[in-house]
């Protein structure tokens, strides 16, 4: 794996991305190839396959009607976002924020 995070500093200058938090999903061409050392492993983050489902029934439906979104990590978002952006919580558990709401019952 590349430690300095090559093939992400290199996305972000093509770009012309200044910051997208530690974690986002880039759009590749098809038949695009990225090389394992490419690849980064998220520490103290895991996806379920519920989750996976979840998310991508809800790409599917934006997509199909034509809805712009971002797909983001719970480690990527702020309060701040939650509260001026309409969001979608996919995780129980393994969601931070999803535990916050649960737990006080406001964010």
């Amino acid at each position: 794996m590349a430690e300095d995070g090559e093939f992400l500093a290199r996305y972000r200058r093509e770009h012309n991305l200044h910051t997208n938090g530690p974690e986002f999903f880039i759009d590749l061409p098809p038949n695009s190839k990225v090389n394992s050392n490419d690849l980064q492993a998220v520490q103290n983050s895991f996806v379920t396959v519920g989750d996976v489902a979840a998310t991508m029934q809800m790409v599917t439906q934006l997509n199909s009607l034509h809805k712009r979104f971002i797909l983001r990590s719970a480690a990527d978002v702020s309060l701040g976002d939650l509260r001026n952006t309409p969001t979608v919580l996919i995780g129980g558990f393994n969601n931070r924020w999803t535990l916050e709401v649960i737990g006080s019952g406001s964010v």
